[in-house]
């Protein structure tokens, strides 16, 4: 019964919410139900009090009271996080919780609040993750000199988390200026891959069939989820064809241009004379120009 009458309370929006809870026990689902409603002192008590990094875990009942807070209480929220944020006394449990909270919310006036809670805390390394990962959230890498010398404190996966969270907000170049030299070689070349290893990449899906064009969809997302420059997908496309004049090889790259070229791009595919059956040549060929010019009137 209780379960029930708790999950019903995290899908409500009412001030009653917050009336017919208050002096509950710290339960995980009317924690959220309160933020859901306005409560920042709740969703500070919920981050606190998980063993977990919340943001690396998906949780579309938490990610939604979220959204619908910043929604309908933005202004309260606000002001409620700036008092918590700045209390002098706050201790550093409910200090790790206020931050993740922070992040989470992504409210640019907190920039400043942040970094002051963290300077505030009787063990910052206790809670550099976090106060790394609001300072991004809230006002982007500008914000992080001050946590820049403490990064090589963090482990791989805390630091290979970051490299996600400046993908997400764009600041790519304070991440591979800051972050890059923390990481493993297989951790730099999934979030900073140079050109050699992205014609690897292609190299890996023409000699083996197993690879298909689910694989290299996924392949292409990365240049966006990286921001990458403009067309470097193609580009390296471009200089890897040129040396794998193969049937295999030009079925990859037609791939890769079916789905993010535009007109002109098609070139790349008449550029380089091939080796195989001329039949299937001509119709891999016709089939990228139909899917690009069916797709784009560029």
């Amino acid at each position: 019964m209780l379960h029930a009458v708790t999950w019903s309370l995290v899908q409500t929006d009412s001030p009653a919410v917050l009336g017919i809870t208050d002096g509950s026990p710290a339960i995980p689902l009317l924690l959220i139900a309160r933020l859901r409603n306005g409560c920042a002192r709740s969703g500070v008590l919920y981050c606190a009090s998980s063993p977990l990094f919340l943001p690396a875990v998906n949780d579309a009942v938490w990610d939604d009271a979220v959204e619908q807070a910043l929604q309908h209480h933005r202004t309260p929220l606000l002001v409620e996080m700036k008092r918590i944020l700045t209390a002098a006394a706050l201790p550093d449990r409910d200090r790790k919780g206020a931050l993740m909270l922070a992040g989470f919310l992504a409210l640019p006036e907190l920039g400043g609040d942040v970094a002051r809670c963290w300077q505030r805390a009787g063990d910052r390394e206790a809670v550099l993750f976090e106060a790394l990962w609001a300072a991004l959230r809230c006002a982007g890498p500008e914000q992080l000199e001050s946590l820049r010398p403490h990064l090589g404190r963090l482990d791989e996966n805390d630091l290979a988390f970051l490299a996600q969270a400046c993908e997400r907000i764009g600041a790519i170049e304070w991440s591979h200026e800051h972050l890059m030299e923390h990481l493993s070689a297989a951790r730099r070349r999934q979030y900073y891959p140079s050109d050699n290893q992205l014609r690897e990449d292609l190299s890996r899906f023409a000699e083996d069939e197993g690879f298909g064009p689910g694989h290299i969809w996924a392949w292409l997302e990365g240049f966006e989820r990286r921001r990458d420059p403009e067309n470097r997908a193609l580009r390296v496309v471009d200089a890897w064809l040129a040396n794998h004049r193969t049937l295999r090889g030009l079925a990859v790259a037609a791939t890769c241009v079916s789905a993010v070229g535009r007109r002109p791009d098609l070139a790349i595919l008449n550029r380089y004379p091939i080796d195989g059956p001329l039949p299937e040549i001509v119709n891999l060929k016709r089939d990228a120009a139909f899917a690009v010019r069916r797709r784009s009137l560029e």
